[in-house]
């Protein structure tokens, strides 16, 4: 399985612990091969088993950052790949899909409570409120057509959203930041791997 992990931030070496962990977490959840890439010099993304796209500290309400991210968006848009994204990414494929995104008016932090809406396979094994870590300040305005809401939070609305053809997940939290008191994460990636193997 070959894994393209994109780095969204923009400030590459202020948040490369960040984008090490999720490297790191995702290594240990699929067992396979990634390679790491910069969101500017990513190209054509067929060829790859799965895409995962990092967070961002990047405001995708604004739009000097949408167009810095149009070339990425319209990748996403136009590939058959399946695609994950985390917390920015997940935002970035709202915008690849002609979503907005908004500001929340606040910072949403640490470990925070999310419902479980929808009785999809990337949450077996888990409880319907699922514990995931938090670091947002803007959400996901709408669905995106044809996309499916699976899990909401007191917080943000659009916490999960899955698009069946060609496969797209977008988790506003952040999966990789999970230890023993809050596995939920964890179990969530290794649930994503598990998919994409069928």
């Amino acid at each position: 399985m070959r894994i393209l992990v994109v780095n969204l931030y923009l400030d590459r070496e202020r948040h490369g612990s960040s984008f090490s962990r999720l490297l790191s977490e995702l290594e240990k959840a699929s067992g396979a091969m990634l390679e790491p890439i910069y969101y500017t010099e990513v190209g054509d993304i067929g060829g790859y088993d799965c895409v995962v796209l990092s967070g961002t500290e990047g405001y995708l309400s604004e739009e000097e950052t949408t167009r810095r991210f149009s070339k990425l968006a319209s990748a996403i848009r136009e590939s058959e790949t399946p695609v994950l994204g985390v917390c920015g990414g997940h935002q970035l494929i709202g915008v690849a899909y002609s979503s907005r995104v908004v500001s929340l008016g606040k910072l949403v932090k640490g470990y925070r409570e999310v419902r479980v809406l929808v009785d999809d396979e990337v949450f077996d094994g888990l409880p319907e409120t699922i514990v995931v870590c938090e670091s947002h300040r803007e959400c996901v305005e709408k669905l995106p057509e044809g996309f499916s809401k699976l899990a909401s939070s007191a917080d943000t609305e659009i916490e999960a959203m899955k698009l069946k053809h060609p496969l797209r997940y977008g988790f506003q939290f952040h999966p990789e930041r999970s230890d023993e008191k809050h596995p939920h994460g964890r179990v969530i990636l290794e649930n994503f791997f598990r998919i994409l193997r069928r």
